[in-house]
């Protein structure tokens, strides 16, 4: 498949994403799991596995929205383990979204960034920092991706919804929801031809 065609398929998506979650009742849902959190605190607190009280009802939420929204185009789910929280075969791609939160106030500096793993991306760094130091020269160090670029003859793609909150344990009157961010992971055959192959160490395309 060429370039405009990934090209053209990544843009679809991220509309159709973003469409979603810009949607009133996607923001109503966020409001009730937000108010939840908030009647039930203490007891989250005490009894939940993690200090994140979102992340569950984040990746809920974008599975039930998205299985929803694409039922139609899907074909059946994507069975590689190496994907995202949510991988659907359609009728012309791969479809992974993946749910991420971030507390605003212990994690503030990583909403600047998306910090993906080897199994969300389909291209092959260039090695980084690669250089020479005191003439010896030191390779770089290599991020190969794990997530195949194709299947089904179909590209494999990947999004990022990103829900951003605050939370000052104990104060559970503190606790709110911020923003939220929607961005694409760009394709193998993308990144080979309009970035070279460059460094993607953090890649960052955030609509807010």
């Amino acid at each position: 498949m060429n370039v405009k065609k990934i090209r053209d398929l990544e843009k679809y998506y991220m509309n159709e994403i973003t469409k979603v979650c810009e949607s009133n009742s996607f923001k109503n849902d966020l409001k009730t799991i937000e108010q939840y959190i908030i009647n039930n605190y203490d007891s989250l607190r005490k009894f939940s596995a993690e200090e994140n009280k979102i992340k569950v009802g984040i990746e809920r939420l974008i599975r039930y929205y998205f299985y929803t929204r694409f039922t139609r185009e899907t074909i059946g789910v994507y069975p590689s383990p190496l994907s995202s929280d949510m991988a659907i075969e359609l009728n012309d791609v791969v479809l992974n979204i993946d749910a991420k939160t971030i507390n605003m106030i212990t994690n503030k500096g990583d909403d600047d960034y998306i910090h993906f793993q080897k199994n969300q991306i389909t291209f092959n760094n260039k090695p980084f920092f690669k250089q020479t130091v005191a003439g010896q020269k030191f390779g770089g160090a290599p991020f190969p991706s794990r997530m195949e670029a194709y299947y089904n003859k179909k590209p494999v793609l990947t999004f990022f919804i990103t829900v951003n909150y605050e939370d000052k344990p104990p104060f559970k009157k503190d606790y709110k929801l911020t923003h939220m961010s929607v961005c694409t992971v760009p394709h193998k055959e993308i990144v080979k031809e309009e970035y070279n192959n460059g460094e993607f160490l953090q890649f960052l395309s955030l609509l807010n």
